[in-house]
């Protein structure tokens, strides 16, 4: 729910945008908000006076909305309400900030971080700006045939899964019948139609319609919901993703798909997926990222199911992140699937391995209508084929396989 003041006029006025990490937060002080030290530096160090977007953690059982009119009782513009973890995010001037510090009803102040689309990995692949592909007699991509997702009775007919991203392009002939609905969190007057291809590539591969042209998903039947957390370029705050996730729970969504990342560790985002995991029953599913290096958040949170890249022959390629929070592997590199104006593009990056093992979660939920998000990930675990080549850092529990929707 939006509140009625934005940041938006306040952000172009002072001209700053932010995208900084926060440490662990500390032990709570009873005399007012635990701030760490990376985001202290932020609200107190700011350029000029310019505000800063942060994210306000209100104790327990504290009321939003008188919440919200102090905060603009002291100049601080707020943008929206984030009931689950108790929080308001915020454009933070300068002359506020002392107020905050010492407020004791406020719990910790985060960072409200920008996530996005890793850069797509050079050499691999077709990069988005080539020309797309035009519609053509159906064929099923390789990553379909791998995790034995072809041709199965289970389509996941009745599963909700929403994907978190750029948008979906709910005209496209391979997706409009599977497209239910929608929000954009960024502007929830505006459309979550995509603008930038990235959600309805993605939005492909979990469910393309089994038809006459194009490409088929893993779980061809089961309902999209396009939930545009991120904007045209790929990225947009955390406070919208946490948007997302509370639409989620009242729209009956049984699994989220997530390829989107940031290496900020943000206390927020894990008590926000915590909740829509553990309390609302959904799964979710995570790109693990693209910098070759060690597991992106949301992927390493313990509530998320985490998914590395490998290729046709089950290599693990030098930019998938791998490490300890890696549950499953899955087919990222040379994906063909949906795009803009109803074409097909082939890209690559673990944000097209996610949606493999999402349709995978799709399908178990299908078969197992009342299982929690822990029976489905065990369901998913006894069905992996772990592959003796590679590491389970690179792979987790194994390959995904779609035998755990039967």
């Amino acid at each position: 729910m939006k509140l009625k003041q934005t940041g938006f006029l306040i952000a172009l006025v002072f001209g700053l945008i932010v995208s900084a990490c926060t440490d662990d937060m500390g032990p709570l002080d009873d005399n007012g908000p635990v701030i760490s030290e990376s985001s202290q530096g932020a609200i107190q160090m700011t350029n000029n006076g310019a505000a800063r977007r942060m994210i306000v953690v209100f104790k327990e059982g504290a009321d939003l909305e008188a919440q919200g009119q102090k905060l603009r009782g002291f100049g601080v513009a707020t943008l929206s309400k984030l009931n689950k973890i108790h929080a308001i995010s915020a454009m933070i001037p300068e002359h506020a900030n002392s107020v905050l510090l010492n407020d004791p009803s406020i719990l910790r102040i985060d960072e409200d971080v920008i996530v996005s689309i890793k850069k797509k990995p050079d050499g691999v692949g077709k990069p988005p700006k080539d020309e797309p592909d035009e519609p053509d007699n159906q064929q099923t991509p390789y990553g379909i045939t791998l995790i034995n997702a072809d041709g199965l009775a289970n389509t996941g007919s009745g599963v909700n899964v929403a994907v978190f991203d750029t948008g979906i392009d709910y005209n496209h002939p391979d997706l409009a019948a599977n497209v239910k609905g929608g929000i954009n969190t960024i502007n929830t007057k505006k459309s979550y139609k995509d603008d930038n291809g990235h959600g309805t590539h993605v939005s492909g591969t979990i469910a393309a319609l089994d038809n006459s042209e194009g490409v088929v998903g893993v779980a061809p039947q089961a309902n999209l919901y396009g939930v545009k957390v991120l904007d045209r370029s790929g990225s947009g705050y955390l406070s919208d993703i946490i948007e997302g996730l509370e639409w989620a729970e009242v729209n009956g969504i049984d699994v989220i798909n997530m390829s989107l990342s940031t290496d900020s560790d943000i206390q927020s985002f894990e008590d926000a997926v915590d909740y829509a995991c553990n309390s609302a029953g959904i799964v979710i599913v995570c790109a693990a990222g693209n910098d070759g290096t060690t597991v992106d958040y949301p992927a390493a949170y313990a509530s998320t199911i985490a998914i590395s890249a490998i290729d046709s022959t089950y290599a693990v390629p030098y930019w998938s992140n791998i490490g300890k929070p890696i549950d499953f592997a899955a087919p990222g590199v040379g994906i063909k699937s949906t795009w803009l104006k109803g074409k097909y593009n082939t890209i690559s990056g673990t944000s097209m391995s996610s949606p493999h093992a999402a349709g995978i979660a799709a399908l178990a939920v299908a078969a197992n209508s009342s299982a929690t998000p822990a029976h489905i990930m065990s369901i998913m675990v006894s069905h992996a084929d772990y592959i003796g080549s590679l590491t389970s850092n690179q792979q987790g529990n194994g390959v995904v396989d779609a035998s755990a929707g039967l």
